[in-house]
């Protein structure tokens, strides 16, 4: 399979790496197309057997269907099958987390760090003295997805 070639200029595909527990993980960034303010996103957790699947899975939906979400990512998880869903969640967390870091850096909005937009300013407030919301608030992720889940997710 080949991507498609993208249609916008600021499209990317940024690798990068999550350490948790002295484990390191692949992750990687999909921006597509132009979006709001606001850069709706979903987050996936995936076998690192279908990592680069995904990838191409997350580009071809998006071209095939229009998509409220122009962000996307995807952290690859060696033999997900043989996790424990206490550690599946602790590493989504740690993943969930360094996402909202790079995106209160960029302006944009967060999954669990509680904010709200200032129009006046172009800007987003962020509480950072406040508790998170909880994982069960965000809805827009998917654990162990599978390349043929993927665009039935992102449509959702």
């Amino acid at each position: 399979m080949f991507f498609k070639p993208f249609i916008y200029s600021q499209d990317f595909i940024k690798s990068d790496t999550l350490k948790v527990k002295n484990e390191i993980y692949k992750t990687s960034h999909i921006s597509i197309g132009n979006s709001s303010l606001t850069k709706y996103f979903k987050v996936v957790a995936c076998d690192s057997s279908d990592f680069k699947k995904i990838e191409i899975e997350i580009v071809n939906c998006y071209t095939k269907h229009k998509l409220e979400y122009t962000e996307f990512y995807i952290i690859s998880i060696p033999n997900y099958t043989k996790i424990q869903s206490n550690k599946e969640i602790y590493i989504l967390m740690n993943f969930i987390n360094k996402i909202d870091t790079e995106r209160m850096n960029l302006n944009l909005s967060t999954a669990l760090v509680k904010h709200k937009y200032d129009f006046k300013n172009n800007k987003f407030e962020y509480y950072l003295d406040q508790p998170k919301k909880e994982l069960i608030d965000f809805k827009d992720y998917k654990l162990n997805v599978k390349p043929n889940e993927v665009c039935l997710f992102l449509r959702s």
